[in-house]
């Protein structure tokens, strides 16, 4: 057997759904079980020592607090680091979780993040398997470091992601459903509720996402009382606005602040966002073709992070599964090549151990690095996005 012959097998081994999701399923048991076992550590010098994987903790504990009726927006520092910043609804979710040892509840948490994303992207029916395989595996190093943050972001991306591969076949109500979780956990994923626009059913849709945001907001009452619940929702929007007029994380107010010095009103620049992510909706008539509707679905992607003030680390996971969904079926001009090799040096490899750790505290923290590519990127797909040629090529049939 040739060389190219070994490669080919390789490739195809490589890419099969069953190798893919093995893998993303083998990593998220391997982190957790890492995460466990590496023991406590501080956050900040001279405080106290906490689990690694704390995210998980405050998700956890933020359970136990919502049925024994107690604050859910406070610190509790004999218990985790930091604050819980997610909805009600996402503190009762997380109730089956408290009733489970760590070493069983962290390994199925970061599991069900893995899989989401996973069996959305072998949903999408403009990519054929070994596209779709592809797609998973430049998303690989960022769920990484997302699941070793024991954070959302894995299933944020499943579910908007979801949203797009249930659209694309037809079912408007499932779609909807998802990006109100998605919503639930994380507010911005409510911006996927655009791609509503672009499919029939709209109505339909809209009214079963109606549905879908009542239930989920009252759901924490099978707990807690009505003025209890009035009292969290007052309590979680009083932390957001805080954290908005705190931080500028690795976004496009993060790189305007440190590269040009300039710092413009935050809701200028959301607003700005706003309107740069409504605007390709204008071409109707370019709603027919499946690739613009992809190239859609991997903007609006990258837009959810770049224009998030909050964007950590982590968070880019759900960017660079829209980086990938751009590039997998783009032409391979060099400009496109040149752009995605800048994404996977900068976002996906910066924040590990293969670029030195004097580099990073240096120059890809302070000068949001991480974020450079994806906003660079955002910038290409918007443009392609407002003429009448986007440049990529056909993909295949639904499986």
């Amino acid at each position: 057997m040739s060389t190219a012959v070994r490669l080919r097998t390789f490739s195809e081994r490589l890419l099969d759904r069953r190798t893919v999701i093995g893998l993303y399923a083998l990593l998220a048991v391997a982190v957790s079980v890492q995460a466990i076992l590496v023991g406590p550590r501080t956050f900040v010098e001279n405080a106290p020592a906490y689990t690694d994987y704390n995210n998980y903790v405050i998700f956890q504990r933020s359970a136990v607090h919502l049925v024994e009726h107690q604050p859910l927006y406070v610190p509790y520092p004999a218990e985790h680091w930091d604050l819980f910043k997610y909805t009600p609804t996402f503190a009762l979710a997380f109730l089956p979780f408290s009733w489970l040892p760590d070493g069983v509840g962290l390994p199925l948490w970061n599991l069900l993040n893995a899989l989401a994303l996973a069996f959305a992207v072998m949903a999408l029916p403009q990519l054929d398997r070994r596209q779709q395989g592809l797609v998973l595996l430049i998303g690989l190093m960022e769920l990484i470091t997302s699941l070793q943050n024991s954070q959302s972001n894995g299933l944020i991306a499943g579910l908007v992601v979801g949203a797009f591969a249930a659209l694309e076949r037809r079912r408007p109500g499932l779609a909807t459903t998802l990006i109100v979780c998605a919503g639930f956990i994380k507010p911005f994923g409510l911006a996927a509720g655009l791609l509503l626009v672009a499919y029939p059913g709209f109505w339909r849709g809209v009214g079963w996402g109606a549905v879908s945001a009542v239930v989920l907001a009252l759901a924490p009452l099978a707990v807690v009382s009505p003025g209890e619940l009035v009292q969290l929702y007052r309590d979680w929007l009083g932390l957001l606005g805080a954290d908005h007029s705190l931080q500028y994380g690795y976004s496009v107010m993060g790189w305007l602040a440190t590269w040009f010095q300039w710092q413009p009103s935050k809701t200028a620049v959301l607003g700005a966002g706003l309107l740069l992510l409504v605007l390709p909706y204008l071409r109707r008539s370019a709603f027919a073709d499946p690739v613009f509707r992809l190239q859609l679905q991997a903007f609006l992607l990258i837009w959810l992070v770049i224009f998030n003030h909050m964007a950590e680390s982590p968070t880019f996971v759900i960017a660079m599964t829209g980086v990938a969904l751009w590039f997998v079926p783009a032409t391979k001009d060099r400009f496109t090549v040149a752009l995605f090799i800048l994404a996977f040096l900068l976002t996906s490899l910066s924040a590990t151990d293969l670029f030195p750790r004097n580099v990073r505290e240096a120059w890809v923290k302070p000068y949001v690095l991480k974020a450079v590519p994806c906003v660079l990127i955002a910038a290409v797909l918007w443009g392609r996005l407002m003429v009448a040629s986007v440049r990529t090529r056909q993909v295949t049939a639904p499986n």
